[in-house]
């Protein structure tokens, strides 16, 4: 590696710290760089650590011995640092402060530098990374200096232009004549070195080259800027370069001016709103050739002034950390007792070029989906728009009853006149948050009486319960449970019975029943309740049948003095629970 030294003391200071943040985004792809019209507050080009810390590069411009005024400075940035990581409320806990600049300390400079740390008390560790440092980052990525430095920029355009000229790519890479047969392996060789001559020189920009009989999808990529295909529409081949950024901030050092012209004519109403919901909030959209024109500046001569085609612009993702799940929590219009919360993960945002910001989350049962969009508003605030989706009921089958309990009761609280409110996970909502509600996500009332019915009958029992097809249920599953969980509750409710049930009893009762007649009894059993193919068994002390038969039965009991006999409703027969489950009482009968 040549070893590159730069003039630092002689090179305006913006540009001193502006190069040597694009050496550090470059030598950390992932940087985040704090402008200072943010505040910075002692942050400048920080690093995400597989620990959660941060190492926080500080670049300042000095390239020579220090001033009073410059290390007060540098005081000044590390104590604001140190504030900032000190905050319970602050995202950063730094673990490495880099002082970065253009200027090799002396032994007293180092001392006052460790002397500062004392007195300002810091809590991580701190370095000096000097003129050697960062002379080290220009050696490595020279196409840095030359671009920003220098007036080398036309290289990078003269590699793509012999791309465009087959000729000069025999020339550049030795190919064979044009009289040779020409197979794929003996483009190996020359097409890698082209690739490796053009991404030579951007210092913000890398580029990868497809070639083939049909144009290539338009999909996502990770890093991808802009993707341009030239070719001849119905026959080809098709040439595609793909634009992709080296690093973070790379757009910001690099902009990439773009002008769409829209022809209004040839856009359906579907095109407009989905235009104007990228514009302001960054989603995707998919332009038909026809339908507009373009001007757009993109790096190594590829730009395109009134250029045509299709046009698919990408969801601009933010880029930014995603919280942890979110609380979101309904409230009434004049209180602020729970009505109905979930929990909700957010994906990554989108930011629109108008300012506004969309993103997408799934609540933690899995069964809905949201969609909030923020649009800004003059004053800094944000008007919210929240979309919430249900997953088809189909899907909601086989889930556990209480797990769709907690979302169909949020869907049925989500209501004009109640409020939305959000707050981090376990802790309490944040009352500035609150959002009046102002369309209706719809209404499952009666599917959730059914399932906290149901509910209610899987507690007692101990046996698990999964939501079943209830459209597919009968009249007497439906009023089963209902009855069911009325007595588990306390209440007294009426079933009709039309299945036999085997009692065990005492020999001496068993002898005083009439048998083969119908009569009406109270009496301890075990209730067995069916929900499409799950069976729950509620044994109940006392259970009252209207019209029965009773019969001997053939089972035997371990018991001399006790045996079974089985008790036959008639048509007609209704059985009234009148003890729940766990009740005092005996297994004698009335």
């Amino acid at each position: 590696m040549t070893m590159v030294e730069v003039a630092w003391p002689v090179i305006h200071a913006t540009q001193v710290e502006q190069v040597i943040a694009v050496f550090l985004s470059r030598e950390h792809p992932h940087a985040l760089r704090i402008t200072p019209s943010q505040g910075d507050k002692g942050l400048d080009v920080i690093v995400e650590q597989a620990d959660s810390t941060y190492h926080n590069f500080q670049v300042k411009y000095f390239a020579t011995n220090l001033n009073s005024s410059q290390k007060r400075q540098i005081k000044k940035s590390l104590a604001s640092a140190i504030s900032l990581h000190n905050d319970k409320d602050s995202d950063f806990d730094l673990s490495l402060w880099i002082l970065t600049m253009p200027w090799n300390p002396t032994t007293q400079q180092l001392g006052w530098f460790r002397q500062i740390q004392t007195d300002l008390a810091c809590p991580f560790s701190c370095e000096w990374r000097g003129l050697d440092y960062v002379n080290g980052l220009a050696s490595k990525y020279p196409q840095v200096v030359d671009y920003h430095l220098g007036n080398d920029k036309s290289r990078l355009e003269q590699r793509i232009k012999d791309l465009e000229n087959f000729q000069r790519l025999r020339a550049l890479a030795g190919m064979p004549s044009a009289d040779s047969t020409l197979v794929p392996q003996d483009l190996l060789t020359p097409l890698a070195e082209v690739v490796q001559a053009i991404n030579r020189d951007d210092p913000h920009y890398q580029f990868s080259v497809e070639a083939g009989p049909y144009a290539p999808p338009a999909v996502s990529r990770p890093g991808l800027i802009a993707s341009t295909t030239i070719g001849e529409t119905q026959v080809g081949p098709f040439v595609t370069f793909h634009v992709y950024a080296r690093y973070r901030h790379a757009t910001d050092d690099r902009p990439l001016p773009l002008t769409i012209h829209l022809n209004e004519a040839a856009l359906t109403e579907m095109d407009r709103a989905a235009w104007q919901d990228a514009i302001r909030f960054g989603s995707p959209v998919t332009l038909a050739p026809g339908s507009f024109t373009l001007d757009i500046d993109l790096p190594g001569g590829l730009g395109v002034t009134n250029g045509e085609g299709t046009l698919r612009l990408f969801a601009s993702d933010l880029q930014a950390p995603q919280p942890g799940p979110v609380r979101w929590v309904i409230v009434g219009p004049a209180s602020w007792s729970v009505i109905a919360e979930i929990e909700v993960q957010n994906g990554p945002a989108t930011r629109g070029v108008a300012g506004g910001i969309e993103f997408e989350g799934i609540d933690s049962t899995g069964i809905m989906t949201t969609r909030t969009r923020a649009t800004p508003n003059p004053n800094g605030t944000f008007n919210l728009n929240v979309t919430i989706s249900l997953a088809p009921e189909q899907e909601l089958i086989g889930l556990p009853v209480a797990q769709a309990l907690q979302i169909l009761r949020f869907i049925d609280a989500y209501k004009p006149g109640n409020r939305l409110a959000f707050g981090p996970r376990w802790e309490p909502i944040v009352r500035d948050s609150a959002q009046l509600i102002q369309i209706d996500a719809g209404s499952a009332t009666a599917l959730i009486s059914f399932l906290t019915d149901l509910n209610l009958v899987s507690n007692e029992c101990g046996a698990p319960a999964s939501v079943p097809n209830w459209r597919e249920l009968t009249r007497q599953e439906f009023l089963g449970v209902r009855n069911a969980a009325r007595v588990l509750a306390g209440s007294t409710a009426r079933l009709e019975v039309h299945e036999s049930y085997i009692a065990e009893l005492a020999k001496s009762d068993i002898e005083m029943l009439p048998k083969g007649e119908p009569v009406a009894v109270t009496m301890p059993t075990q209730f067995e309740l069916k929900v499409a193919e799950q069976k729950f068994v509620l044994p109940f002390t006392e259970i009252s049948f209207s019209r029965i038969t009773i019969e001997s039965s053939d089972q035997t009991s371990p018991d001399p003095d006790r045996g079974f006999i089985v008790f036959r409703p008639m048509e007609g027969c209704e059985i009234t629970q009148s003890m729940p489950y766990g009740a005092e009482g005996d297994d004698s009968l009335e």
